[in-house]
């Protein structure tokens, strides 16, 4: 069904909303990804690390909700 077909292509953007990122990321900080301040607000993913005090990991600071409207409307709502 046509459907199915629309929710294969918005997971393919998710696929590329990563991969623009990483790659970008990479090509900015000399090929690491470890002190990337490199930000991307893509079509449907965000993607903006920050490291907590006292922390050994990073979080994503750039979240969605993404929202399905039955109008055909997709939403990007931040959190």
């Amino acid at each position: 069904a046509a459907s199915d077909v629309y929710k294969r292509q918005v997971q393919g953007i998710l696929g590329f909303d990563t991969g623009f990122y990483i790659i970008n990321a990479i090509h900015r900080d000399n090929n690491g990804l470890n002190n990337s301040h490199y930000s991307y607000d893509g079509i449907q993913s965000g993607y903006h690390f920050s490291k907590p005090a006292e922390s050994e990991g990073v979080i994503n600071d750039r979240l969605y909700f993404i929202n399905f409207r039955p109008s055909g409307v997709i939403e990007k709502l931040p959190l």
